[in-house]
């Protein structure tokens, strides 16, 4: 069985109508202030969705640029390992290196290493990689859009 709690004892004060006066004032003050920061807070909550948002669809089409950009280049080494791989097949016989070596500054174009993520220039000291992880760029845009990073040799 429940039993009933006792009502709260309330105390009384008897207080002047000047202090009454300022009392309400303060509470209307403080009702007014606290309405302010509540508009505030949900314009900010509002623009910073919206930010978001806005961020995130940047960041997506960005994403996207880059991603077909790198499919691009992809498409662009495949064709052309494929070229270099019918020639180098024609030749590789009559070479003492093993199947699939590549040196970077003759190959005439920018080299990327799949596995490393770095890219080599023409221009840049020669470095021995395995063809089987070359991956060919027009341009080095087009390398560090497929997210590599250029040698520092």
């Amino acid at each position: 069985m429940a039993t009933a709690k006792p009502a709260p004892k309330t105390k009384t004060i008897a207080i002047g109508t000047h202090r009454l006066a300022k009392a309400k004032a303060e509470s209307r003050k403080l009702a007014a202030s606290s309405s302010k920061q509540a508009t505030a807070i949900l314009a900010l909550n509002e623009a910073d969705s919206s930010s978001k948002e806005a961020a995130s669809a940047a960041s997506t089409a960005k994403a996207d640029k880059a991603s077909s950009v790198a499919q691009a280049s992809r498409r662009a080494a495949s064709k052309a390992a494929a070229s270099n791989t019918a020639t180098s097949h024609a030749t590789q016989t009559s070479r003492s290196k093993p199947k699939g070596d590549l040196e970077t500054d003759k190959a005439g174009t920018i080299v990327g290493n799949k596995n490393s993520k770095i890219y080599h220039t023409p221009d840049q000291a020669g470095y021995h990689m395995n063809s089987a992880n070359a991956v060919y760029f027009k341009s080095e845009a087009a390398a560090q859009a497929g997210g590599y990073r250029k040698a520092l040799r």
